[in-house]
Order: C-alpha cells, then sequence, then structure tokens
C-alpha cells in the first residue's frame, strides 16, 4: 500500500464518519445544535451528497496510486476542498471540535500538495519501496 493509498482511504473514513452521515443521517435539528445555526435540512442533505461525490472520487484514484500513477487531477479536486475548507473554518475563527476538523482539513491540504509537489514521496510504500513508475 502506498502512502497516497493510506491517505485517500483516510480521508474517506474520515469525511464519511465526521461530513456524511451526520448530514444525511442526523435530524436537521441535532446538526443544526452541532453548527450553531438555525436547521436547514434540505442544504444540509444537499451537502453531504455533495461530499460523498467527492469521495467517489477520492475512492476513484485508489488504484491509480496503487499502480504507482499519480491521479492528479483528484489530488487537484482535493487540495482545493480541503484547503478551502480549513481556510473558511479559519477565516470565522472556529473553535473546539471545529478547529481541530480544521486542523485535520489543513492536515491533508498538506499531504495533497506534497503528492503533487513531490509524487515520488507519497507513492511510496509504506515499507519504502517504490511502487511504480512516476
Amino acid at each position: 500500500m502506498s502512502r497516497l493509498t493510506l491517505l485517500l482511504v483516510f480521508k474517506i473514513i474520515f469525511s464519511l464518519g465526521t461530513l456524511v452521515l451526520p448530514f444525511l443521517i442526523l435530524p436537521a435539528d441535532r446538526v443544526a445544535d452541532m453548527l450553531g445555526t438555525e436547521p436547514m435540512p434540505l442544504l444540509y442533505k444537499l451537502y453531504g451528497v455533495g461530499i460523498s461525490a467527492i469521495l467517489v472520487g477520492y475512492a476513484s484514484a485508489i488504484p491509480a496510486a496503487q499502480r504507482g500513477e499519480l491521479p492528479s487531477g483528484i489530488l487537484l479536486m482535493g487540495l482545493v476542498s480541503n484547503a478551502g475548507g480549513a481556510l473558511t473554518l479559519f477565516a470565522f475563527q472556529v473553535e473546539g471540535v471545529a478547529a481541530i476538523l480544521g486542523g485535520v482539513f489543513a492536515g491533508i491540504a498538506f499531504a495533497l500538495l506534497t503528492a503533487l509537489l513531490a509524487p515520488q514521496v507519497m507513492l511510496r510504500s509504506l515499507t519504502g519501496r517504490d511502487m511504480g513508475s512516476v
């Protein structure tokens, strides 16, 4: 398994647990309490579906990463999504769990940027072997 594959799998699982499932499954009142906003059920469901689509993109990149190929389009999508999410959370000076989420998104954005700028680092297997051509 390459480092990039591990990053993609982590991002998918993390996002399912923190973004998709809460927005798709929890009652709107509960989500509103977590966000400190008024309930917006339609917007919450649309957000959950939109993030699900992004996660399908991440999943589609796993086979390429396993072959040692750089899925640059998916990585750019993830960079915009994660860096944008982190910057937005930080711009609103969030605290608590939201600030932690911002930090995780920033870390993922940094790892995706690393993959784009130094693919040989992220396409290397977890044991240190090269996974293929870059």
